[in-house]
């Protein structure tokens, strides 16, 4: 069965659907709307907020960053298939976009799939078994490398392959450094944490020497939350011997 999740859904202005307004209009409304979010977040450790950007003023991307600013639950984005806005929002922070019209199913699986990641695990990164590519770039977990369009190899580290391995299986979403660490070398402590940001620092490098200039900006760091691959992945099963890799 689906465990039960609390999740907030609320607009751009944070203004809450279906919750109670002071019948007095006055200048500080949205700044009441706002403060109204962020203490309903906080008291009810939210699972996940979905931010409904179907009627929007272009201030998502800003509304997301906010959010993030405080608090590293998962969000979720309902806009129309239009939005031009639907990348930047991705790259702000949100986990995943849905367009509508949403069925209920389909809300309720892509809700538990952004909250999954969200929590620490232990669990296996990227199956050896599979090419995994984005942006331009392929991965090979098996061989500890990257590859570019254009043909170029860039090896890495053990520990390079290991974090590497966790953000491709969670991308787009913000993974904290203790969980980064966990899974990458089974050990949360602070020093673990250090070097996760050191690998991540080396990765960037071999993320350009691989992928071209601005290759590096595929894995963001969001302040005080941890780093994401922003961009989506494809994955392959390995090629059998003889065949192209």
């Amino acid at each position: 069965m689906t465990p039960a999740s609390t999740i907030i859904v609320a607009r751009e202005d944070f203004s809450i659907p279906g919750a109670n307004r002071d019948l007095t209009e006055h200048r500080d409304q949205s700044r009441d709307e706002k403060r109204r979010f962020f203490d309903l977040l906080r008291e009810s450790r939210a699972d996940v907020v979905v931010l409904n950007l179907t009627v929007t003023e272009g201030r998502g991307v800003e509304t997301i960053q906010e959010v993030r600013e405080h608090s590293g639950v998962p969000i979720l984005v309902v806009c129309a298939s239009a939005d031009p806005l639907t990348s930047d929002y991705r790259s702000a922070g949100a986990a995943d976009c849905l367009h509508p019209p949403v069925d209920i199913r389909q809300l309720n699986r892509t809700i538990q799939n952004v909250i999954r990641p969200a929590q620490p695990t232990s669990e296996a990164s990227p199956r050896n078994s599979e090419v995994y590519r984005f942006q331009g770039v392929t991965y090979r977990p098996d061989r500890q490398s990257l590859a570019g369009s254009e043909g170029a190899v860039v090896h890495l580290t053990s520990a390079e392959n290991h974090v590497l391995a966790h953000l491709v299986s969670h991308a787009w979403v913000v993974c904290s450094r203790a969980q980064i660490a966990e899974s990458a070398y089974g050990d949360q402590s602070v020093a673990k944490q250090r070097s996760v940001a050191r690998v991540v620092s080396r990765l960037r490098d071999k993320l350009e020497q691989a992928g071209g200039p601005g290759a590096h900006k595929l894995l963001k760091t969001e302040p005080r939350q941890g780093y994401a691959l922003v961009a989506d992945v494809v994955s392959f099963p390995l090629p059998q011997s003889g065949e192209a890799s």
